[in-house]
C-alpha cells in the first residue's frame, strides 16, 4: 500500500489506515440529518448531508465501523451526531460543494 502526505492511494485500503482514529476532527455533527449511501470503492456506507445555507454544498460522512442493518438501506433518511474527521482528500470530491469526511457515528437512527 502507498502512502502520499496522508493520502491513501490503494482504493481497497484497509478499515484502519482509512478511519484511524487519530485524524483531526474538523467539526462535530449533533443530530445531522442525511441519507445513507453505499460507496461500491470504498465499500462503505456513507451519509450526505446537505450543507445548510448553501446551494450545492453537500458533506458526505464515510462511516467507519459498522452500522445496524435495519438501517442498510440507500437512501434512507436518518439522523446522526459524531465528530467529523478530515479525509486528506482521499477520497477526492466528486462535486464544485462536495466536503468529504470519515464519521464513527455516536448516536444514527432513522428519521
Amino acid at each position: 500500500m502507498m502512502f502520499e502526505t496522508g493520502c491513501i492511494k490503494d482504493s481497497h485500503a484497509r478499515e484502519g489506515d482509512i478511519c484511524d482514529t487519530n485524524r483531526r476532527t474538523v467539526t462535530t455533527a449533533n443530530d445531522l440529518t442525511g441519507r445513507l449511501g453505499y460507496n461500491n470503492e470504498l465499500e462503505k456506507w456513507v451519509i450526505n448531508a446537505p450543507i445548510p445555507g448553501t446551494i450545492d454544498g453537500l458533506r458526505t460522512c464515510i462511516i467507519c465501523g459498522d452500522i445496524p442493518s435495519d438501517l442498510k438501506i440507500p437512501g434512507l433518511s436518518i439522523v446522526f451526531s459524531g465528530e467529523l474527521k478530515e479525509s486528506n482528500g482521499y477520497p477526492k470530491s466528486q462535486l464544485g460543494g462536495q466536503e468529504i469526511y470519515y464519521v464513527r457515528p455516536t448516536k444514527i437512527k432513522k428519521v
